[in-house]
Parts: structure tokens; sequence; C-alpha cells
């Protein structure tokens, strides 16, 4: 389809795109390139496409793509000609005198886009541009320039303006491409090599405690790709995910490898991931499944984020790096500084390390020093009041060792100790390192009445009355800074007996730690370690408490699986900072609370068994007449929910209709076929009849119930008696671990009849409230395949869907239809929303191949569940339908259908 604007003339139909790129071909040959004039071809991409889809929705997107067209038409008027090339990319042809016209007419462009205003929705809306030029020689065609320019477009670094294409930039897309194409066989030939950066921990005698993974690109030949030249690439072609997950692999097998030597002992690696890696559905379960593949404990792995990754989605950013911590792994945020934190983010994001960006310490005026410092000395501060370990990295000179160790920074990372090494080189440089820039030494004197500490009658009075709930108690008062502490109480018994005053960190790790329950471990960790001790006083916390098992009384015997050797805690820690003179002190109190834990224990024990006498009079029991088929109602149970559906009260009740109106007619026959045999038993003794059945309302809800029948010698085989039970929520949750082992085994998608039953299941809970959508997929000639390779269609359809998984969300439903058809429910999705998934789905499955085969190469066909009379079944018939008409068009096809 083509539109006439003055001489000019566009396309819109994307759909036959060949087509009209030779009719523009034939046309700009015949009528522009033979007037006698110099000749320039001008590719304009517009960069903020997808935030007008988004924003303003799709309809109005193709508006805007006809009014843009329409302004650059209008400029090139009687001197050239335009294709929309594919939505948002224009291609201009225009005859020029001077080169400087074919500027100003891009300029000039650009002004008029800079604020657009669409008549008929008056809405306002401005456009982002990109333009490569390139002088029209004849020595290529202009099929071949015009992907010349877009690559270029692609590949360069500026987000608005234009710029020329010269031999250069043509040199270094080649070599860009050069890199795309070797990055697979690269990782295949094990080319890629991670180098470690040691880390230095300022405050624990400089040791190395963990190290930075960096990767390294070496080649058969021994030549070496530099990681600028290669990773910007990936990153811009989306390749990054795979070295990602292949560094995350060597590093992991690093740290299996030496799990057990001594010399690597606690220490820990970082590894980088790329903000592309977040838009992977199963980025966690991937890189988990990696660790655990080596079996690496929790807290070995440090996974970095840049800055610029964090906060460009804070919320969504969030939640990932919850559920790493959760799943065993360090977070840390690095670049930290570049420009785009928030601190008032920053406050709440649960990161582990903060990691200051060099240019931090990079000062060029010897005026500005002092201010440079007082920064870096208040992001130390910060990020300890946040209880963030902080790390400098690139620090280069000895000189600024010293002054980060005296404002607190935890770690240094940079030349100034090492470069990044080899992994046998770490290795060395672990085991025979000697500390080099220690600060002289000075003698340990612990804190023993301090008058710094105990200045004033005001803070022994403070320390007195906080003292008074606990005078049974251990007391230990705590001098955070200096590391120190002085016992005020013993308590009560045996509790801990060692000297009086010390360095905390040694009492911490040889008393606390050795004494605690294995159970109670990580709330040690994170509650009475210097550190966190340390990061709550900067936070402003007043006061911690929590309860804990502890090993309180002398004893040979080490087991720490023997519990009779611990007993119940209460544990306090209150921090006082009465002046803004006096030092930073904490005080601990430890309570045995065995006794009062023993009467909750024995409280909650009954409580646990009147509720389990309570469950069983929850049920409904009946006295059943097996001859006439009636049943005598002697107890409504709890709940109150009785077979009163055909009565109210006690009644007798006429079972026969109970099944036929409220029993599901799947499972009327089992019902009956119970109370048959009852009736045709001859009574010989006891006996038991059970089984479960679906029940359904008059508005069609569904429970899950249990019948159970019992006859003894007393009822001479004329009655029963009948007990009915509520088992909705058990046998929910056994049908949903039944439906999960049926999943396909080469897939692991939900059977067909299983999709079904998740999705009405799902309906049903969450009603049909809002918009959501169906999908069927096909793969193109799978019939073909199969009859060919039965093996290698059940290794593309477990390709297929493992590349789909990362298309659709984690909650969203996905089945299989019928060889190579699959089919997916994506939970409230609207219509606007289709054309954001396909192009996602799309850009995944752009260059991935199995074997030969495009995995790209597929149709699809989509239904909205916008109805809400419309069923699950209707819905699947109608994207079915739609799956084959897009079938019938042709491959690569999508029809949607409401």
């Amino acid at each position: 389809m083509g539109n006439e604007t003055g001489s000019v003339r566009y396309y819109e139909n994307q759909r036959i795109l060949f087509t009209h790129l030779d009719e523009f071909e034939d046309k700009a040959n015949t009528q522009i390139l033979n007037n006698g004039k110099k000749h320039a071809i001008i590719c304009i991409d517009i960069q903020n496409k997808h935030f007008i889809s988004d924003i303003f929705g799709a309809s109005f997107s193709v508006k805007a793509d006809e009014y843009v067209v329409q302004v650059i038409c209008g400029k090139i008027i009687d001197r050239g000609i335009a294709l929309m090339f594919y939505a948002g990319t224009i291609i201009v042809i225009i005859s020029y005198t001077e080169i400087s016209e074919v500027t100003d007419t891009v300029n000039d462009i650009r002004t008029s886009l800079g604020k657009c205003i669409i008549s008929e929705s008056s809405l306002e809306f401005r456009v982002d541009l990109v333009a490569c030029i390139h002088k029209m020689t004849g020595e290529i065609s202009i099929r071949e320039a015009a992907d010349k320019l877009f690559a270029a477009i692609k590949y360069s670094e500026i987000s608005s303006g234009h710029f020329f294409y010269d031999d250069m930039l043509d040199e270094k897309i080649s070599k860009e491409l050069e890199i795309i194409k070797s990055v697979d066989e690269a990782i295949a030939n094990d080319e890629f090599h991670i180098f470690l950066q040691p880390q230095h921990y300022l405050q624990h005698e400089d040791r190395v405690l963990s190290a930075e993974a960096l990767v390294r690109w070496i080649k058969k030949d021994g030549t070496m790709v530099y990681p600028n030249d290669f990773i910007p690439v990936l990153e811009r072609n989306g390749l990054i995910t795979k070295l990602d997950c292949h560094v995350m692999e060597l590093a992991c097998r690093f740290i299996s490898r030496h799990l057990n030597d001594r010399w690597f002992d606690d220490i820990v690696i970082s590894v980088n991931v790329s903000k592309v890696d977040l838009r992977l559905s199963d980025f966690i379960e991937y890189y988990t499944g990696i660790r655990n593949k080596y079996n690496i404990p929790d807290g070995r792995i440090e996974i970095e984020f840049t800055e610029s990754a964090v906060f460009e989605d804070y919320y969504v950013f969030k939640q990932i790096m919850l559920r790493l911590r959760k799943s065993g792994f360090f977070c840390s945020i690095d670049d930290f500084g570049t420009g785009s934190s928030s601190l008032n983010m920053l406050k709440s994001m649960p990161v582990d390390v903060l990691k200051m960006d060099r240019m931090f310490f990079v000062c060029d005026n010897e005026n500005d020093v002092e201010r440079n410092n007082s920064v870096i000395a208040s992001v130390v501060a910060m990020a300890r009041g946040l209880g963030m370990k902080i790390v400098a990295e690139g620090i280069e000179s000895p000189e600024s060792i010293d002054f980060l160790r005296k404002i607190g920074c935890d770690v240094i990372q940079g030349y100034v100790y090492s470069k990044p090494l080899s992994l046998e080189q770490f290795e060395a440089y672990v085991k025979n390192y000697i500390p080099k820039y220690l600060p002289v030494a000075e003698t340990f004197k612990p804190v023993i009445n301090d008058k710094d500490i105990f200045a004033d009658r005001e803070t022994l009075y403070h320390r007195y009355i906080q003292m008074l709930p606990y005078i049974s108690a251990f007391v230990m008062e705590l001098d955070i800074e200096a590391d120190t502490y002085n016992i005020i109480s013993y308590g009560q018994g045996k509790t801990f007996m060692f000297e009086p005053n010390g360095q905390y960190s040694g009492f911490y790790e040889n008393i606390i730690l050795k004494n605690i329950h294995p159970d109670f471990a990580d709330i040690v960790s994170t509650e009475l370690s210097l550190k966190s001790i340390l990061a709550a006083f900067y936070r402003g916390d007043s006061e911690a408490e929590f309860e804990l098992k502890m090993r309180v009384y002398d004893t040979e015997q080490t087991d720490p699986d023997d519990e009779s050797l611990y007993e119940w805690c209460l544990c306090r820690v209150y921090f006082q900072k009465i002046s803004k003179t006096s030092k930073p002190i904490a005080t601990i109190y430890i309570s045995n609370i065995q006794e009062q834990k023993e009467q909750e224990l024995s409280v909650i024990s009954a409580q646990r068994r009147l509720n389990n006498a309570i469950k069983g009079l929850i049920c409904e029991i009946y006295d059943y007449d097996i001859k006439n088929r009636k049943a005598d109602l002697l107890h409504t149970g709890i709940k109150k929910n009785k077979l009163d559906e055909i009565g109210s009260g006690p009644c007798i009740a006429d079972f026969n209709s109970y099944i036929e109106n409220y029993i599901h007619e799947d499972d009327r026959a089992k019902v009956t076929c119970i109370l048959s045999d009852m009736e045709k038993t001859n009574y010989t003794g006891n006996e038991d009849y059970y089984t479960e059945y679906r029940t359904l309302s008059p508005l069609g809800d569904m429970r899950w119930k249990s019948i159970h029948f019992m006859m003894d010698n007393d009822y001479q085989g004329k009655n029963a008696t009948m007990i009915v039970n509520d088992i909705d929520e058990r046998k929910i949750a056994e049908l949903k671990k039944e439906r999960h082992s049926r999943k396909d085994k080469n897939t692991g998608v939900y059977s067909l009849y299983d999709f079904y039953e998740s999705v009405q299941e799902f309906i049903e809970r969450e009603g049909k409230t809002g918009d959501h959508v169906m999908i069927m997929l096909s793969i193109t000639d799978f019939e073909k395949i199969k009859a060919k390779d039965y093996q290698y269609s059940l290794d593309l359809e477990a390709a297929f869907v493992k590349c789909m998984r990362r298309a659709i969300r984690k909650d969203d439903i996905m089945g299989k239809y019928s060889d190579g058809r699959f089919v997916i429910f994506l939970k409230g999705i609207g219509v606007q929303y289709i054309p954001n998934f396909t192009s996602k789905t799309r850009s995944v499955f752009e260059n991935e191949k199995y074997m030969d085969t495009d995995l790209s190469d597929f149709c699809m066909g989509i239904s909205v569940l916008k109805d809400k009379n419309k069923t699950v079944h209707r819905m699947s018939m109608e994207t079915l339908g739609a799956l084959e008409l897009a079938e019938q068009r042709g491959r690569s096809e999508i029809i949607i259908t409401e």
C-alpha cells in the first residue's frame, strides 16, 4: 500500500518488505541517481520508537510513523525519495550540490520532530533520531549501503544527532561482526579464562579474603582480545549472557576444586553480571543450578551488578537481590558513584557490598584533595551505617591505604597490591602473601573503666538502669570502635568463665561461636559479630533482642548435636552514646530463660494436643440406614459443613438425592458402588468403607470431601456410622504435586489435560477479572522433522521450550498441545500489551538455533479472554483457529483474535 506526498512515495506495509525495497531501488536508479547531481543516502532510526509505543499504544505508534515520514517527505520534495524500511526506520536518498545541504536537511528534520502533535488525538510527543549519512559513489548498491548504515547506527555510541559513515567505521563493524561470530566457538574451545584480582581487608591485617573474577579472552594462537574490545560488543548484541554464564561456571569449578584447601578457607569469589542477564526469566534458577552442580556452600559467591543496572528498575532489582540472597549468594553494587544512584533507594536495598568507583580517588586539583577525601569518608561512613562492606577499587597509591584504613574502609582492590592473576598465580599469591602495608603495631590495652567511657555520672546511671531487669544475667560492655570488652557481671551459675576483659572479636570467635547451637549460628553472625554491632550502631538502632540456644555449663563433651548441652537464653544488645565526645558503647546481656521456655513449650504442646482433638470434631457424623439409604444427622461439626443442602438441622436425609444433586458426576459411580457393596455384603463383623469425592454447590463451586462408613456388631448390618469431612485443602495440595509429576518428561511442561486443569483452577480462584491471553505456537515443518529423525524432533522440542521460557514469566502456565505445538496462558495481560510480548518473544528467539533448525521459525495464534462468559475450552478453540490461520498464511506469522 502506498501514499503520495508531493513527488515522494513512501510505504507502510511491512509484510512485503523486499517488494517495496525493489521498487524503491528502481525508482532511485531511474529518476534520482541519473539526474547528473551528487547524491547521499541517509538512514534515519527513531531511537524512542518503543517508548512511544509503550506510552501511547500500538495504534498511536502507527500514526506517529506516518507523521514522521510525512515530515521527512516534506523536507525533501523534488530532490529525493524516502522509504519506510520498517517501523521506526527510514531510508532517504537525496540530491545535493554541497554536502552542507544534506546536514542542514537532517537538522531541519530533527527540529521539526522535536515536538510533534497528531491533530486527531491532540497528543504531544518528541522524536529522538539518529541519522547516518553516506555519499553515494556507485560502488555499492542502495541495499548494501542501507545495510552498512543501519549497522553503523546500531554500533554507534550516540543517542541523538547525525554522523558520516567512513572506512574506519566500516572496519570497526567488521571487527565486531567477527567477534560476534567467534564467541560460541571460543567458549567451546575454552578460550575464555578467569583471572582473579585479590581484595585485601584493611581491618584484618590486609588478608586476602575475597577476589573478583575477571574474564580474559586468550585465543589458541596466544593472542589476547582485550575486554574493552569484546564486552561492549556482546552487551550490545545480547550475547553477554552466554559469556556471564560461562564465567560463573568457571568460577564455581575453581571454588569446588579448592574448597577443602586450607589456603582457600573463607575466600569469596565475586562474578560480574550484566543488566542484560536480568531480562532472562530463569536468571536466578540458572545461576543457582550452576552453583548446586558444583556443591558450592552458601556465602562463597558474590554477584556484582553495576550501579546503572541496579537503579534502572529499582523495584524489580530489589526483588531479584532478595531472591539471590535467599539462595545463598552475596550481592554487591559495582561502580558506585558513577551518577545513577539514589541514596533514598540505596538505604532499603538489600546489598552486602558497596564498591566505590575508581573515579572517587582521582583528583586533578591539589586544592580539592581535602574536599575529595571528605566525600570518600562520608561514603564509607554511610556504607558502614547501612551494614554494608565497602570496597575501594582501582587503588594504585600506597598513600591511599593509610587514609582508607583510618576512615574505616573494609577492602582495597587495586594494583597497589596486585594486578589480576591467573588461577595458578592467585593460589601462589595467597599462600605466600606477606603484609607490606600494615600500620605500626600498638600495644593492646583492654578497656577497663576507661575515663573516656565512664567519665560522668549520667553514663553510669544509664548503665545501672539498663542492668536492673537483667541483674542475674551475664553482662558485657563493649567499646565498639576499639574492639574491646569489659565484663560487668558473670551472672548466675557457670555461664561463661574466662578473662574479665580483652578483644571482643576474639571473644566472639572463641566463646560465642563455639558455644552456640548450630541452628542459631546465622542469627548470631547477623546480630553479635563486631561488624553487625557496628552497623547497627551507625544505623541508629537503640536495641536488639532475640532468643537463642547456647552451651552454658562447663563440660568436656563437645558433640554439637547433643541437645542436652544447650539451654535457652535471651540476648539483648543495648546501644548508648550519651554525648558527642563519648565513645560508641554497646551493652550485651545474656540471660538464661530455660525454665520459662520449658513452661512456654509445655503450654504450646498442650495447645497443639487440644487443636488435634478439636480437628476430630470438625467432621459431620451421621447414622446411616443402609437399606433405605437415609442419613440421620448426629453431629454437625464445628465448621457446620453438614449435608444440610437437602435439609436443615438434624434430619433424615435422602442420600440418593444428595448423590444426584451435589456429588460431581465423575465421582457418583464410586460412591454408589460403596452403597451397593454395603447392601450386598453378608455381614460377618467389623467393616469399613472409605472414598473421596467432589461436591458441587448450586453456584458451581467445587470442594473435595471424604466419606467413611463404619459398621460394628451392634448395628447387625442395618446401620452404619457415616463420617463426612472436608479435605479440600489437602486434596488440592496432593493434586498439584501429582500434576507436577505428570509433566511431559521431555520438555517439563504440562500435558494438555493438566494445562486446562491449571488454567481452570486459576480462573476459579482469581475470577475472570481483567484480561488474560492464551497463545498457541507451532514449530514450522515439525511433522517432516519428526518423520525424518524422531530423536532429533524430541531434542528440538526441548530446546524450543527452554528458549520460550525466557520470554514468559515464571507464573505463566505452559503446556504441550500436540507434537510440535505448545500452548501458553498469560495471566493478567491485556490486548494492548500483546505487541510488546510478541516483540520480546521474537527478540528472545533471534539467532537461536538447535543444530541446523532455526528456533525462531514458528507460527503463533493468540486469543484474549475478555468475555466473562467465555470458557477455557472455547478460548482454546479460538486460539487453535488463529494458529491454523497463521500456519496457512506462512512462516513466522502471528494471528490475534478477541
